[in-house]
């Protein structure tokens, strides 16, 4: 458990480094010059198309922070429509690899079809890697990890506390005295029993909300190619309709900008927020703040695109990071505690093989055998029957103290 707990731990701290670097590497496309040649050593890099390396590489960061975003939703999704998933994965990397092909490769450009089988293959290798992560049940079979619910109103625990009746739980079995270790076993099992839910199987039917998540993720790949048919004219006319260009050249240029760089992705990422259940959800804020300042600027009245919005938005992205801040400190504590609590239940289990060889106490006696059977057949049982097994013979320690 304490294995499986640790492993938990690692992948939710490198979700939240991959979802806070994947928010802001776009931003080093500053690094670049502005030119569209850059002479190195051993080659010259050219640039086709774009006006300069710094803009090249601005949507071409962009477009792998997305594919960045979706990858780690899929892998972490425990949706029964995940699976869907799969299709913006494929129309992301599908743009990334035509951006890469068509820009860099200018003498040897592949045809779309080849992208297209490029693209189906790399979702299908995110989809067996997923199968090998399997990270949402891991994440439900530890059975001790904070939800985005409960970790709001979580409060801060003492450490000294638990760290001051482990050393005493400690020194009770050096020295066995019955009366003691029954009061401190009572003390430990109320310590650490808590009110966990069980692993139940339900089938709940499609909801309105599912389907309409469904529709939208098969449909992304249309949203971004909206701009194919729209005219390259400065005003395009929809019946009572009227869509103006604003700051950019034409309609086509505006529409590709409002959906192919910046509007599926920050519905995605506001879907993939309201979805989760995971306590490091609220880092998702960030790409989501920095998405909407951009999209406030290209739907607003002057329609006009600049690529280094995170300057502005610094006063909400400081107020964001302190709530963060609060956010990971009361994970660390819960996790720090949860950590004591399960040495804290390994050491009643001893006591209870102590008080079970003083007294000869059937009731303590048989609870012992119960529990060495289980660990002893371990792997005869799968991972949910084991822990919810393990749980029972738990709650039975609770009621020998009565």
């Amino acid at each position: 458990m304490r294995k499986k707990l640790d492993v938990i731990i690692r992948s939710d701290l490198f979700f939240i480094a991959v979802i806070v670097l994947a928010s802001i590497i776009t931003y080093a496309h500053l690094l670049f010059p502005s030119i569209q040649e850059l002479d190195l050593r051993f080659f010259t890099f050219k640039i086709y198309g774009y006006a300069s390396l710094e803009v090249y590489f601005h949507q071409f960061l962009l477009f792998f922070s997305h594919l960045t975003f979706y990858i780690v939703w899929y892998f972490t999704c425990e949706a029964r429509w995940k699976l869907f998933l799969l299709i913006p994965i494929i129309n992301q990397s599908y743009k990334l690899f035509e951006l890469i092909d068509f820009n860099l490769m200018e003498k040897f450009q592949m045809e779309k079809l080849s992208l297209y089988v490029i693209s189906v293959v790399f979702g299908v290798l995110i989809y067996l890697l997923e199968k090998q992560i399997r990270y949402p049940l891991n994440v439900k079979l530890s059975k001790i990890s904070l939800s985005s619910e409960s970790i709001l109103s979580y409060k801060f625990k003492s450490i000294f506390h638990y760290n001051n009746f482990l050393e005493k739980l400690q020194g009770s079995i050096s020295k066995l005295d019955t009366s003691n270790s029954k009061m401190l076993l009572s003390e430990a099992i109320e310590l650490t029993t808590d009110s966990k839910p069980s692993f139940h199987l339900k089938i709940y039917k499609w909801t309105w909300s599912e389907i309409l998540i469904v529709i939208y993720l098969i449909s992304i790949p249309l949203l971004d190619r909206i701009h194919l048919i729209a005219p390259e004219e400065k005003i395009w006319n929809i019946g009572d309709w009227v869509i103006s260009s604003g700051y950019f050249s034409s309609v086509v240029m505006y529409l590709w900008v409002l959906f192919n760089l910046y509007g599926t992705t920050f519905i995605s990422l506001n879907i993939w927020f309201l979805s989760s259940k995971y306590w490091w959800k609220y880092f998702l804020l960030i790409p989501i703040v920095l998405h909407l300042y951009q999209l406030w600027n290209i739907v607003g009245k002057e329609r006009y695109f600049h690529e280094n919005e995170i300057f502005n938005s610094f006063p909400v992205l400081i107020m964001l990071v302190s709530f963060l801040i609060l956010i990971s400190l009361k994970w660390k504590n819960y996790h720090r505690i949860e950590q004591i609590k399960e040495r804290i239940r390994l050491l009643s289990f001893e006591i209870v093989h102590e008080l079970s060889e003083k007294e000869k106490d059937n009731s303590y006696k048989n609870v012992e055998e119960e529990i060495q059977n289980l660990l002893a057949n371990k792997a005869s049982y799968k991972p949910e029957e084991y822990l919810m097994k393990l749980e029972f013979y738990y709650q039975k320690l609770y009621s020998t103290k009565k």
